[in-house]
């Protein structure tokens, strides 16, 4: 108990605002004590151990030369996520793997706000690597949290979302990136009753009673993903109340 930063605060703990914090997050580069049900107390599952803050830092750090002064052409992660036109996360995940050569770490700053680049090559190599869509895009787009989301993507069990995986050149670091065809097909074949509501324009309880009334039963229940997810071509047709 004495190591957990609760997620509200992590920001603060990392050097970066919360934004940025719910995108490593969202990532998975930093992991929550634990994302699902249980015995777990709420506001321990909604914490991180701060032992995971400093790999994550110790990470971000390890290959970025220290200097005392800002070098010219180099600015913190969030300018250079304006300039080209990404998100801050994806800046970190070219850093851990290694695809960024020009890392500086400002003396005069701690933690993520401590880390500057080059936008030029951000930018050069965000066209090169990042191909595809990020976890947080596909997790988005299907209307599921990240911890059903990542247990889609690294579970054995089906359904699966998989993943193209980018090796890092440092060996340190892989970069889970998804192809929208793979997305699409998922999407074809299982939804949720949170997307069908949307698509009907019902509450998420109408979906649900209908489905049970027809016998409907998720082809994965909740128990496994923290989600219940359906088979398309098993849905009846849906109506409004």
């Amino acid at each position: 108990m004495q190591r957990l930063t609760h997620v509200s605060a992590l920001g603060k703990v990392l050097s970066c605002t919360r934004a940025q914090a719910s995108q490593l997050l969202d990532e998975g580069l930093i992991v929550q004590i634990s994302g699902g049900a249980g015995t777990v107390a709420g506001r321990t599952r909604k914490a991180v151990d701060h032992r995971e803050v400093e790999r994550f830092l110790a990470a971000l750090h390890h290959d970025a030369r220290p200097v005392a002064d800002v070098p010219a052409g180099l600015v913190p992660i969030s300018k250079a996520a304006e300039k080209a036109k990404c998100p801050s996360v994806e800046i970190v995940h070219l850093i851990l793997a290694g695809f960024l050569e020009n890392v500086a770490r400002h003396g005069a700053e701690v933690g993520y706000a401590a880390i500057l680049v080059d936008p030029d090559e951000v930018r050069n190599q965000m066209a090169a690597v990042m191909i595809g869509l990020s976890a947080t895009d596909v997790f988005r787009r299907l209307r599921i949290s990240r911890n059903t989301g990542w247990s889609l993507v690294l579970g054995n069990d089906e359904p699966r979302l998989r993943p193209t995986i980018i090796e890092g050149r440092n060996g340190r670091h892989e970069i889970y990136r998804f192809e929208e065809e793979a997305i699409a097909a998922f999407a074809t074949e299982f939804t949720t009753a949170a997307r069908l509501a949307t698509e009907h324009n019902l509450q998420v309880g109408i979906v649900i009673s209908q489905m049970k009334r027809s016998g409907i039963r998720p082809a994965m229940p909740r128990r496994y993903f923290g989600l219940d997810f359906y088979r398309t071509s098993q849905i009846p047709e849906i109506r409004a109340a």
